[in-house]
């Protein structure tokens, strides 16, 4: 098993309950991952594979149970976990809908070519999302900013600061 083969989905906050249900936060804020049945997680002798099981949502949160996790305490073994996901077993998105992992480390350019820095994560707003570059600038991440994306680079219409 090798990690390339994989994406984060998201990371176990805490338990929830006594009969070892667990609250997940996913790593952006579509509902695209419950038909997802197996996912992965990291160990010390590496990636481990488990049976999931969507709950339902506890206020923008997901409630999951993993096979054999039947006890509060055996959950609070899997608090702060990040979970992966095989990244062929994702469903397609809608034509310029990206997940994360496929704009992480491409470098973000301006409408002058200038490099701007490469994509370091995503910070998912509920409205207009943010790329925030490997050197903590913040790019809004919208239609009306984007010029284009490829393989290697976004290229992005960068909003001018005004002066006030």
């Amino acid at each position: 098993m090798s990690e390339k083969e994989y994406a984060i989905i998201g990371k176990i906050l805490r338990p929830f309950g006594i009969k070892g249900d667990l609250i997940f936060q996913t790593v952006d804020d579509r509902r695209l991952y419950e038909h997802i049945n197996k996912v992965a997680y990291i160990t010390e002798e590496g990636l481990e594979t488990i049976s999931i099981i969507w709950r339902g949502m506890h206020h923008s949160r997901s409630i999951i149970h993993l096979e054999g996790v039947d006890s509060r305490s055996s959950a609070e073994g899997f608090r702060n976990t990040t979970i992966l996901v095989k990244i062929k077993e994702l469903p397609e998105l809608p034509e310029n809908e990206y997940y994360e992992f496929e704009l992480v480390d491409k470098n973000v350019i301006s409408e002058e070519n200038k490099i701007l820095g490469k994509i370091d994560y995503v910070i998912y707003t509920g409205g207009t999302d943010v790329l925030v570059l490997s050197d903590g600038t913040l790019v809004p991440f919208c239609e009306y900013y984007i010029i284009e994306i490829t393989d290697e680079y976004v290229k992005l219409k960068i909003p001018k600061a005004e002066n006030g």
